[in-house]
């Protein structure tokens, strides 16, 4: 069974299903269009839940 989890040969749409629980789209921020929009998105896995992933500047003080 973990070798499913481990050696994806090709990322289909029911192999997504099965990794993602939910996303969940926030309201977008600054301005209709452009450089300073921003929207949050958070995608929660199952076994994991939501995973945060570093922004760019906080790895560029990390280096």
């Amino acid at each position: 069974m973990i070798e499913k989890y481990i050696v994806i040969e090709e990322l289909t749409v029911p192999t997504i299903n099965e990794y993602i629980e939910k996303v969940v789209v926030h309201e977008a921020i600054g301005g209709r269009q452009g450089k300073y929009r921003k929207q949050q998105v958070d995608v929660y896995f199952n076994f994991i839940g939501n995973c945060q992933v570093p922004h760019k500047v906080d790895i560029e003080k990390m280096t």
